[in-house]
């Protein structure tokens, strides 16, 4: 899953004046002497004439032979990929055709699967994939330039004279006549807009911004950053000049020998070959682990390392919307951003008003952990028996645990509100799946797990069929196996959770 170019208006120099030829004037003509006979003279010697200069030979340029060095080996192993909830902007990647959207049990992506895709992000509202003849496909929601390409050459169609005349109001006969098939279906980002011998190994999405990792250790990224205000910005140049949404791929500065990148809604992290933590973005809320206020905020958009406990490698990195986690080799883990609902897993006093954790902080009651997701107002932890632990937020079941064994166990549970109702789970709680796992995704309030024999289990909000469980009312409170007939008898090995849909993957 790696790595847009603001134009330069350069400052026209002034030609110098022509001078128009003056006119001829007229001359007269000198008095022509008289001719008078001479004696003739010997002619004198014919001079040899001189060999022509030689032209200057420009000598060979000496060229630098340098060789590209290899960090990270790019993924081989193709993936069917199946999709499931709200595609109505076009998320699911189905291309702009009947029964694009709504989706409430995984249907297999044609698409993606003939384009031989072996690494996937999924973003807010759109989402990036990798294949394997080294191509980077987007699709979904372009507003701010998420997709690094255009989309605006499509006109909405109409219906054709033939459906309007034929009577039909059955419900599949409307969805996606509206969607953009330039969003609704993936598509290459155009290769000139990366050098030649670029490799890819990494894509990562947020709401609007879009990353991808190369062999060699460089981040691209285009699309932008946004706050509660809205644009906040992509990059910063040129002292405090802000580009504020950038339309195709550009390199991302400051950042070199890069092993894994990963984003949140409005902010990005990337842990490069030494385990160093870079964080840029939008920090409002802590997210970047460093906090900048008033007119440098913009300097947010310039990725800068975090301080994190030195001696001790940092072995992956996580982000939840508006908080992030690194997990070190040890297991333990460090967190920071948001921390309203302690989503991070720090606990906070009950009388306390900023729920911020500011800086990477040691995450005291988890250990041994090997992966992390975050959603909104909730984590998840796996560690490496194939645990599964939650915290957070207790609404919209995106815990997935039987809280109410510890409803009066004042250590574990928070309580807010006029009536004083189970809110937070404050310390990491069971997350009810027997079978050990080997990966987590989550989205804002909803969850996929995966089995190491390859089975999902999907748990939280499911307004909009994002958990895959068919037509269910309201919430899937616990681990709920998603079985139907398209994913039965695959193994899945990745999964991912975006605003309101969900995906997962099985290899070829």
């Amino acid at each position: 899953m790696p790595p847009a170019n603001s134009s330069r208006k350069r400052k026209a120099t002034e030609p110098a004046p022509v001078v128009a030829p003056s006119k001829k004037t007229k001359t007269s003509k000198a008095p022509v002497a008289k001719k008078v006979a001479k004696k003739p003279s010997p002619a004198p010697a014919r001079k040899k004439p001189s060999p022509p200069p030689k032209k200057p030979v420009a000598k060979p340029k000496a060229t630098k032979t340098t060789t590209k060095r290899v960090l990270n080996t790019p993924p081989d192993t193709k993936l069917h990929v199946y999709v499931m909830g709200d595609g109505s902007a076009g998320e699911l990647g189905l291309g702009a055709t009947k029964k694009a959207t709504d989706v409430s049990r995984p249907r297999l992506n044609n698409l993606l699967e003939a384009a031989g895709v072996v690494d996937i992000a999924v973003g807010g509202m759109h989402c990036i994939a990798l294949t394997a003849d080294n191509k980077i496909l987007t699709w979904g929601v372009n507003d701010n330039s998420a997709l690094g390409r255009d989309t605006k050459q499509h006109e909405a169609k109409t219906k054709d004279v033939d459906d309007a005349d034929s009577g039909s109001d059955s419900e599949d006969d409307d969805p996606g006549l509206d969607l953009n098939p330039l969003e609704a279906t993936p598509s290459a980002i155009p290769s000139e807009c990366f050098p030649a011998d670029t490799t890819f190994v990494q894509v990562a999405a947020g709401d609007s911004v879009s990353l991808a990792l190369t062999n060699d250790g460089f981040v691209y990224g285009w699309g932008t950053f946004r706050d509660d205000k809205g644009i906040f910005g992509f990059s910063q140049i040129r002292g405090h000049e802000v580009v504020s949404e950038q339309s195709r791929p550009v390199l991302i500065k400051g950042l070199k020998g890069i092993k894994q990148i990963t984003c949140g809604e409005n902010h990005a992290l990337a842990l490069d070959e030494k385990g160093t933590v870079w964080a840029w973005g939008c920090g409002k809320q802590d997210q970047l682990g460093r906090r900048l206020v008033g007119r440098h905020l913009e300097n947010n958009l310039n990725p800068q390392p975090l301080n994190l406990p030195k001696g001790n490698r940092i072995e992956s990195i996580a982000a939840g919307p508006n908080h992030s986690f690194a997990v070190l080799k040890d297991g333990s883990v460090y967190s920071w951003g948001l921390n309203s609902h302690m989503q991070t897993g720090i606990p906070y006093p009950a009388n306390q008003d900023d729920h911020i954790v500011t800086g990477p902080t040691k995450v005291k009651a988890l250990s041994d952990i090997k992966m992390m997701s975050g959603g909104a107002r909730h984590s998840i932890a796996l560690n490496t028996s194939g645990e599964l632990y939650s915290f957070g937020q207790l609404e919209n079941s995106a815990l997935g645990a039987d809280w109410q064994q510890y409803e009066n166990d004042d250590k574990m549970i928070r309580r807010g509100g006029d009536l004083q109702k189970p809110k937070i789970v404050i310390q990491p709680i069971k997350v009810a799946i027997e079978d050990p796992c080997k990966y987590i995704a989550s989205g804002p309030e909803h969850n996929i797990a995966l089995t190491e024999e390859g089975r999902a289990y999907s748990w939280g909000f499911n307004t909009s069929y994002n958990c895959g469980q068919g037509e269910t009312d309201g919430d899937v409170e616990m681990p709920t196996l998603i079985d139907n007939t398209a994913v039965r008898t695959q193994k899945l090995v990745w999964a991912g959770c975006g605003g309101q849909f969900s995906m997962v993957g099985s290899a070829f």
